[in-house]
């Protein structure tokens, strides 16, 4: 049948050289040529039914597998669920096999199992018997095993089944161990994806964090900038407000000077001489000069609550000033602090990666010690009663 495998014609041609050579030195010292020669033939026929047996192994599973296919296509056609039809094609074609071949159900599936895994591999059936091959046709068994396995009955043909079953066993553990640690590289692989995209995020933020601290720190300039002209200001309103009050002092002497006066120059009549108090330059009298006086006293005391309310704003606007110099600085020590956070986690991540976490022990605790003394002076601070 076209479906079993192409064996040579010859399978002897191989082996009929070194079949001669290992007769003559096993038996040269007991018999002649001739007799050697057919003891020979004798052996080359045993080998040749040994490959006959292996190659009817094949065309049992080929036939098996035919026989498969045809009551398979018949409950096929007549079902319309196909693993139903699969069902019940494997059950009759297990039953047939039975009580028609005499062959068991485990022997069927062996043969048609060597037939499916070895129809395209002349080499293993002709290195392998059967036992051998009903270890190589599990599906765990993969083709660069069978191939590793292969190899080595080439290079050793006294390789038991146990020996197979061994190095089976080998080759799993060794696929097991690949695939843990091609799974522990991809989450290695994995963290360190996540990690560079909190890096990059982190960084991010710094940028941003820069920006505003840079923003901070020209507001910052420009309040110092206005504070200071504020300051100039509010030193020039303090010495006009002095002078004013100078003014208004000298006005208010002058002005109960005059009264007195006036008080004087009416309670004092004489009979034969009549004194006359003298008004100031300007004045027809020291009623209009009182008069004048209070006048002056009135505008001064307005410029007065004028400048005095012209003061209350400046100070207002150094007080804002001072808060907002308060507001940048501690913008400035939140930056700091947020990037000294960010890059304390990127010294832990690298450490967690270097698995040397006892080297930098002490360096931790010396760090842990200052953030403690830090956080009791933020706990003091917050308890600070301002």
């Amino acid at each position: 049948m076209s479906d079993i495998p192409n064996l040579p014609d010859d399978p002897l041609d191989s082996k009929a050289p070194q079949l001669l050579n290992l007769a003559r030195a096993t038996l040269s010292e007991h018999f002649d040529a001739a007799s050697i020669g057919r003891i020979v033939q004798a052996s080359q026929d045993i080998v040749l039914s040994k490959d006959r047996i292996q190659t009817e192994h094949m065309a049992i599973g080929s036939r098996l597998v035919q026989i498969d296919k045809i009551i398979f296509s018949k409950f096929e056609a007549a079902s319309d669920n196909r693993r139903t039809a699969r069902r019940n094609a494997t059950a009759l074609l297990i039953e047939y096999s039975q009580r028609v071949l005499d062959i068991s159900r485990s022997t069927m599936f062996l043969h048609m199992s060597i037939y499916r895994r070895f129809l395209h591999d002349h080499k293993a059936v002709t290195l392998f018997n059967v036992g051998e091959l009903a270890a190589l046709v599990s599906k765990k068994v993969s083709n660069s095993t069978l191939l590793m396995v292969i190899e080595e009955k080439e290079k050793n043909q006294k390789l038991t089944s146990k020996d197979i079953r061994e190095l089976l066993r080998q080759a799993r553990e060794t696929d097991d161990q690949l695939l843990g640690t091609t799974a522990q590289l991809e989450s290695t692989r994995d963290e360190l994806s996540k990690s560079v995209s909190i890096q990059h995020d982190l960084e991010f933020e710094i940028k941003q964090l820069r920006a505003q601290a840079n923003q901070s720190a020209t507001e910052r300039d420009s309040h110092r900038a206005a504070l200071s002209d504020a300051q100039v200001n509010l030193a020039r309103s303090n010495g006009a407000v002095s002078e004013l009050q100078i003014a208004i002092d000298d006005l208010t002497l002058e002005r109960d000077r005059l009264a007195e006066q006036l008080a004087n120059a009416k309670a004092r009549v004489e009979t034969k001489e009549v004194t006359r108090e003298v008004p100031p330059a300007g004045f027809a009298t020291i009623e209009e000069a009182i008069a004048a006086a209070e006048a002056k006293l009135e505008r001064l005391n307005e410029e007065m609550v004028r400048l005095t309310a012209a003061k209350s704003t400046i100070d207002s606007t150094n007080t804002a000033h001072v808060d907002a110099e308060t507001t940048s600085l501690w913008a400035d020590l939140t930056e700091h602090f947020e990037t000294m956070v960010a890059k304390f986690s990127r010294a832990q991540l690298r450490i967690l990666m270097l698995n040397n976490a006892d080297e930098y022990r002490p360096k931790l605790q010396a760090m842990a010690a200052l953030v403690n003394r830090y956080h009791s002076e933020l706990n003091a601070a917050i308890n600070l009663n301002y």
